[in-house]
């Protein structure tokens, strides 16, 4: 399917894709298509799309469709997959996960590293609204990390983070399983 959209004001001409159809026994054949057009730009208030979906026959099948975009004002709300807040971590880096309700939304993360320098990370977000925040550094104790949300409403949610770097676990090797003492030979292959 093809067909003029309004964006913002401007008239462009978006792919609108055919996502499921149903098909009615009783008459032998499609009846209802579901579609859905990705990242469309919507203006604030009356949006009108104008629908033109061309079968393999050349029938051609238009309609019109109006979106009516109202502004909110609650922020969006964060929601932490791993790790937790307060979890202790033993690595000198994390990567945060986790859901906003919002996928619109921004997500950054602040912190203060020695010696009182403010660092920024940008989360990458997904399309429903899981995110990533990677290689989160983890001083040694306790770290704060000041997390914005903001949606396209420009609602903001702040909120803190505490990580705790814990103890960086060593493990010993196991120890060899010679044939024989350092200094020994018994003729034996290693």
């Amino acid at each position: 399917m093809r067909g003029p959209t309004y964006s913002l004001g401007a008239v462009t001409n978006e792919r609108v894709f055919v996502r499921d159809r149903h098909y009615a026994a009783a008459t032998h054949e499609f009846t209802t298509n579901y579609f859905q057009a990705y990242d469309v730009e919507l203006a604030p208030g009356t949006n009108v799309f104008h629908l033109r979906a061309t079968d393999r026959a050349g029938n051609v099948t238009e309609t019109n469709f109006t979106f009516v975009l109202e502004p909110d004002t609650e922020p969006p709300a964060l929601t932490f997959t791993w790790p937790k807040p307060g979890a202790v971590i033993a690595a000198d880096k994390v990567t945060v996960r986790g859901w906003l309700d919002d996928a619109t939304a921004t997500l950054t993360a602040q912190w203060v590293a020695p010696p009182g320098q403010t660092n920024e990370c940008e989360a990458v977000v997904e399309r429903h609204g899981r995110f990533w925040l990677r290689g989160l550094p983890l001083s040694a104790g306790t770290n704060e990390f000041i997390l914005k949300a903001v949606d396209a409403w420009t609602n903001t949610l702040v909120t803190n983070l505490t990580l705790v770097r814990g103890a960086l676990w060593g493990f010993r090797p196991a120890p060899a399983f010679p044939a024989h003492q350092a200094g020994e030979d018994t003729g034996a292959p290693l």
